[in-house]
This record gives C-alpha cells, structure tokens and sequence, in this order.
C-alpha cells in the first residue's frame, strides 16, 4: 500500500509570539500593580461605585476590617505580645491605680 504523503502545512510562530507579548505584558502589569499601585486602582474603583454598591462594599469592609483586627490581636497575644501590657495593667489595679468603667 502506498503511503500518503503530508503536504507541510506553514506554520506562523508570529500568533504564538504576539500571546506570548501579551503574557508578558500582562506580568509586567500584575508586578506594576503588586508594586504599590493597587491601593490606588482600588481608590478608583471605589470611588467610581454607585452609591447602592459604595454602602454594601462599607458594610462588607467594616466587618472585614473587624475581623482582620481580631485576627491580628488573636495573634499577638498567641505570640506574648501582650504579656507586658496585661502585667502592667495587672499590677496597677492591684495597686488601686484602676477605675471601673
């Protein structure tokens, strides 16, 4: 049985170069952003949101922020960050030096 031969089909390394351009592109932008221009491309973002979207992203954010912060103490007094203050504050109620709030 003879064999078929298989006609050379061209093949353009330009598309593959121009995707390849375009993911470059796309890293130099993410790094530019990673970079310290995020926080101003959110300010935009934010300040571009209808007022409905600006007050569910404010409840959203407040209660993000809150949680953050009990994360980041929760953490500092696993590590004994907090070990001075508490024994300072401790020994200054001991010595009358406190009030009831």
């Amino acid at each position: 049985m003879p064999q078929k031969s298989v006609a050379a089909t061209p093949f353009s390394h330009k598309k593959y170069v121009d995707r390849a351009e375009e993911k470059m592109l796309d890293l130099f932008q993410v790094e530019a952003i990673s970079m310290g221009n995020r926080v101003k491309i959110l300010e935009s973002e934010v300040r571009e949101l209808p007022r409905n979207e600006l007050s569910a992203f404010r409840e959203w954010f407040i209660k993000f922020d809150a949680d953050e912060w009990d994360r980041q103490i929760e953490a500092d007094i696993q590590a004994g960050k907090l070990e001075k203050l508490a024994a300072k504050a401790l020994s200054a109620h001991k010595r009358g030096k406190s009030r009831e709030l």
